[in-house]
């Protein structure tokens, strides 16, 4: 991730209230070909997603941080699934032991940083 690049346009939307982004993610094609223009007034939330985003530095922007807690192997499974029909089965094999090794470990040393922990959800 470029967090210096992704601090930058964050601080520059939430204080002039605009964001141009190029070459994202897209979800659907699972390439990095979206284009996105946001507007927003100063004083409107700015909800951001993402499973690395108590990132120190990001995290600090935060004024609430929430973390979404569910049974890691149900998520990975679910996962998996939205990436099956772009990814072929041995890399879907290792993004599996990727959850595992790295983002289990990552959630629950930040679980302490969280504001609010919703529990629960299941895919």
């Amino acid at each position: 991730y470029d967090w210096d690049l992704f601090l930058a346009q964050m601080t520059s939307f939430r204080e002039g209230g605009y964001l141009h982004l190029e070459n994202a993610w897209d979800q659907a094609s699972g390439e990095k070909t979206l284009s996105v223009d946001l507007e927003a007034d100063k004083d409107t939330p700015i909800i951001v997603e993402g499973v690395y985003l108590f990132e120190p530095s990001i995290s600090r922007l935060s004024d609430v941080r929430v973390l979404i807690k569910s049974d890691m192997q149900k998520s990975t499974l679910a996962a998996l699934e939205r990436q099956a029909h772009r990814n072929p089965s041995e890399y879907l094999k290792i993004k599996e032991l990727w959850y595992m090794q790295f983002d289990k470990p990552y959630f629950e040393k930040h679980e302490k940083d969280a504001d609010i922990i919703l529990e629960g959800w299941a895919a």
